[in-house]
């Protein structure tokens, strides 16, 4: 399957990687999924950020800068087709999170069972798709939606 991906491009949405898909009808569609290289890139990001503020700031206003962050990272990259590397990157997240919180002192603070406890009491958001994927409704018009230029529906 070929694949491409936009770098460093004004015009085009960058940190995706596009590839040709079908419709359930079995129409040309263009998929949409986060770059490899975007997504662990934003996951070492989320990473370094936890190490640094994991013993500054206190456990509640950091919770909520962090759902804030998914929340924003969901927005951009929330595209039909593109849940199964949302939730891996919600997952890969919520290990992330396990993994700092029980090491804010020399004992671990939290068994697994307690952060899931605390998780289900303070929730991050989930992955949501916002976007829908860019078809081909004939061969002279191209329904594109458009975040980029801001436009619900772009017609050219």
């Amino acid at each position: 399957m070929a694949t491409f991906d936009f770098w460093r491009s004004h015009h085009f949405v960058t940190g995706f990687t596009h590839y040709c898909d079908k419709t359930r009808g079995g129409k040309f569609k263009l998929g949409r999924k986060t770059s490899r290289k975007r997504l662990w890139q934003k996951v070492k990001a989320i990473n370094q950020w936890l190490r640094a503020i994991r013993n500054t700031v206190k456990n509640e206003e950091w919770w909520l800068i962090l759902g804030k962050k998914l929340a924003g990272h969901y927005r951009y990259y929330g595209v039909s087709g593109n849940m199964p590397i949302l939730k891996r990157f919600y997952n890969q997240v919520s290990r992330l999170t396990y993994k700092w919180r029980s090491r804010r002192s020399q004992k671990k603070s939290y068994t697994f069972g307690g952060y899931i406890r605390l998780h289900k009491f303070n929730l991050l958001p989930e992955p949501k798709i916002y976007h829908a994927t860019y078809t081909l409704s004939s061969s002279k018009d191209v329904l594109l939606n458009s975040r980029v230029m801001g436009y619900s529906r772009t017609v050219l």
